[in-house]
């Protein structure tokens, strides 16, 4: 499944679930967290990120202006 979403400055998504499969983030602009397990990643515009959802994991915006981003999930087999 693909995903594009925003996050407005100063929040937090809800938390997902920790699940088998594999999840790929591309930051169309902004600055973008994620909280994997107790570690935060930070990401800007053309940057990405490639993580196994192995744990729960949290998106949340780390700049002042809304941060867009493509997000795919691929589910375990």
């Amino acid at each position: 499944m693909s995903y594009r979403a925003v996050i407005r400055s100063g929040r937090e998504a809800l938390p997902e679930p920790a699940h088998e499969g594999e999840n790929y983030v591309f930051v169309l602009s902004g600055r973008l967290g994620l909280r994997l397990g107790k570690v935060t990643y930070i990401t800007r515009k053309g940057e990405s990120l490639f993580f196994r959802a192995e744990q729960e994991y949290a998106f949340s915006n780390k700049g002042k202006r809304p941060v867009d981003f493509l997000w795919i999930k691929a589910s375990g087999r």
